[in-house]
């Protein structure tokens, strides 16, 4: 499981910037820095729940810039597996190569909402993916690295911290980040269940904060940081 330890909520002028300016679009900044030779495969957990229903449009148009930035920044084995969840979970980007996006990913629309926030079936759903992924291509003969990247207000029904554990183990999660909305806090339940090392927030309304954060979580998944482009 992944160490325990929580950190402060970071916002976007504790990114490490190179720079004093603040960046307003995703299109503003790329990862600098050395990483090792493994290759990173991002999860991605979508809560879509409740209130989120509204921000479809947006997280839709998030989606599409974080991915097209991914084709800049990150490697063509690096992976990206995308699901959404709220009473049940839902597939919108199956495990793809990076090769895979830039010869144009579908990604899924997003399915009709159930009732309930629910994070294990997403979780699992996300393991069934990069399972079936490993058993198509054989055993990797090079070491990966998985991170992963929770999109919700931490109001889950389902925070139990044993079979979170189990999952997470199984996913072989190195490391977390939690994309939080701005003003609100973890749950107790969500603390307890989930351990990770960078929470950004992000404004819920506005696709462009969405898709920084989606690229502050890779600078966290890959070892390196941000920097505006010149």
């Amino acid at each position: 499981m992944l160490a325990l330890s929580l950190l402060a909520v970071l916002a976007l002028a504790g990114w490490r910037w190179h720079q004093s300016s603040t960046p307003t679009s995703i299109t503003q900044v790329h990862l600098t820095g050395a990483r090792g030779p493994a290759p990173v495969d991002l999860v991605v957990l979508l809560d879509t729940s409740g209130s989120f229903q509204a921000y479809r449009a947006i997280r839709e148009r998030a989606l599409h810039d974080a991915l097209t930035w991914t084709t800049r920044n990150l490697r063509p084995a690096d992976t990206v597996t995308i699901i959404s969840f709220d009473g049940a979970a839902a597939t919108l980007l199956p495990t793809t190569p990076i090769r895979g996006i830039t010869g144009g990913a579908h990604v899924n629309t997003f399915p009709k909402p159930t009732d309930g926030t629910r994070i294990q079936p997403a979780l699992q759903q996300a393991l069934d993916h990069l399972q079936a992924v490993a058993s198509s291509t054989g055993p990797s003969t090079t070491a990966r690295v998985r991170s992963l990247i929770a999109v919700t207000d931490t109001l889950v029904t389902d925070a139990d911290p044993h079979p979170i554990a189990s999952l997470t183990n199984h996913l072989g999660i190195a490391t977390m980040t939690l994309v939080l909305p701005n003003g609100l806090g973890t749950s107790p339940a969500w603390e307890s269940a989930f351990s990770y090392e960078q929470v950004v927030t992000a404004d819920s309304s506005n696709p462009d904060s969405i898709a920084l954060a989606f690229a502050a979580a890779a600078a966290h998944a890959t070892g390196q940081t941000l920097q505006l482009v010149r």
